[in-house]
C-alpha cells in the first residue's frame, strides 16, 4: 500500500508540472492575421532578402515571404487571374505534410509579382511545438 500512495503522489506532484509546460507549448504557434500586415513593407524586405534569387513557383515564393519555416508549405486551392492581370491564390497551409484546418492565405500579386493584398490566417512558430 505504501508504494500505491508513493506513485499517487508522484503523479499528482507530476500532473501540475505536465499541464504548466503543455500550456507553454501551446502558446509558441501564433495565428498570424495577414490582412493587417504591411505588404509594402513585406514586398521590400522580401526583395532585399531574394536579390540572389526568388523561387519560380508562387507557392514557395509566398511561402518564404511570409517567413514560414522550413516544415510549413503552401498547396495551391485555387488560382485566378483577372484581365488586368492581378493572379489571386487561394492556399492551405500545411506543416510536414499535415493541413492547418481552418486557416487559409489568400495573396494578390500584380504582374510583377509584387503582392498587392494578403487575406486570411496563417501560423506561424509551429517548429517550436
Amino acid at each position: 500500500m505504501i508504494h500505491s500512495n508513493r506513485r499517487s503522489l508522484q503523479l499528482i506532484t507530476l500532473s501540475p508540472l505536465t499541464l504548466a509546460l503543455a500550456m507553454v507549448s501551446a502558446q509558441a504557434a501564433t495565428r498570424v492575421d495577414l490582412h493587417s500586415q504591411n505588404v509594402a513593407l513585406l514586398n521590400s524586405q522580401y526583395k532585399l532578402a531574394a536579390a540572389t534569387g526568388a523561387p519560380t513557383k508562387a507557392s514557395d515564393r509566398h511561402a518564404e515571404m511570409l517567413g514560414l519555416d522550413s516544415d510549413s508549405s503552401l498547396q495551391v486551392l485555387t488560382h485566378n487571374t483577372d484581365p488586368n492581370g492581378t493572379q489571386h491564390y487561394r492556399y492551405q497551409q500545411s506543416f510536414r505534410g499535415f493541413p492547418i484546418w481552418g486557416e487559409q492565405v489568400i495573396v494578390s500579386e500584380d504582374k510583377g509579382g509584387n503582392v498587392r493584398n494578403l487575406f486570411g490566417r496563417m501560423v506561424g512558430n509551429l517548429g517550436s511545438e
